[in-house]
């Protein structure tokens, strides 16, 4: 597993991360690996993908709130 735990238990964050990657996890994923930390390109899309899925009501305000800082601040942190 990527983050250790089984796909149910990922957050949002982790979950947007991992599409983010999409349609190429090598080669959207190497920033990481190397710096271990989220490029630009990753934090944005990540972002995107959280506010698609606040906008289309699968997160409240509050937890879009939490789950954005966590991209940004990194997810691992």
């Amino acid at each position: 597993y990527y983050f250790q735990k089984a796909p149910s238990q990922l957050s949002a964050a982790e979950s947007a991360y991992l599409v983010s990657l999409l349609p190429s996890p090598v080669k959207y994923s190497r920033a990481y690996r190397s710096k271990k930390e989220l490029s630009s390109f990753n934090k944005k899309r990540s972002q995107k993908i959280l506010y698609l899925l606040k906008i289309q009501g699968n997160l409240s305000e509050p937890e879009f709130d939490y789950e954005s800082a966590r991209i940004e601040n990194g997810l691992w942190t």
